[in-house]
């Protein structure tokens, strides 16, 4: 690849102990009358460059770590615009767009207005000891009507940034199993009654006679 006269080049090279090492070079032109004199100057930078993999390597964990939850997960600044946001946050976005295209951009301007205009209110009231929570129906891509718990947490951040975390989990079979466990225990309360009710007439028998 061919640079223009200036730019950097990174190189590996071995030291004499054998050891790799990632070298930044730089080739320089100095200004005289034949205009034919260079400096060139190398750094050492595989400190850098080992501590960019480790950079990579932990973001592919927490890329890995927090896609393979099923709960939507997004963190926004104090702006409200989108630093990140997990896979499952395609369930809030329309079809056309996928969550890895709404960073950086404004959390209301990627989200359906319906969800925005619940969330608004919760944001501005949330403190940093006291979070938001708020049930909302979200009609999904698949055309389904979901039942997520939402939860908005401020995070104070560091060097005074901070921001909003965002937590929504799916309750939608929860809340139905728990409908189901209702009319079960309304359905036994009845049956109980009615065997209680039909019991009751013999042993007033039995009573009498014994009397």
């Amino acid at each position: 690849v061919h640079k223009k006269m200036g730019e950097n080049r990174n190189l590996k090279g071995l030291r004499k102990d054998g050891k790799q090492i990632f070298l930044e070079l730089g080739l320089h032109p100095v200004p005289t009358k034949e205009n034919n004199h260079f400096i060139l100057v190398a750094k050492d930078i595989s400190l850098e460059v080992e501590n960019d993999k480790k950079f990579q390597r932990a973001n592919e964990i927490l890329d890995i770590t927090t896609n393979s939850i099923p709960s939507i997960l997004i963190y926004i600044d104090k702006n409200e615009d989108i630093i990140f946001a997990n896979a499952a946050f395609d369930q809030l976005l329309s079809i056309e767009q996928k969550a890895k295209n709404c960073t950086g951009k404004n959390l209301w301007s990627c989200i359906p207005k319906v969800i925005a205009e619940e969330l608004k209110p919760l944001i501005k009231k949330v403190s940093v000891n006291s979070p938001e929570k708020k049930e909302l129906s979200i009609d999904s891509k698949a055309n389904e009507t979901l039942l997520f718990d939402f939860s908005i947490t401020y995070h104070s951040g560091e060097h005074g940034g901070g921001g909003y975390i965002i937590q929504a989990h799916d309750i939608t079979e929860h809340k139905e199993n728990l409908s189901k466990l209702e009319n079960i225990n309304n359905q036994l309360e009845e049956f109980a009654f009615l065997i209680s009710h039909d019991l009751r007439a013999p042993v007033r028998h039995i009573t009498n006679f014994v009397d």
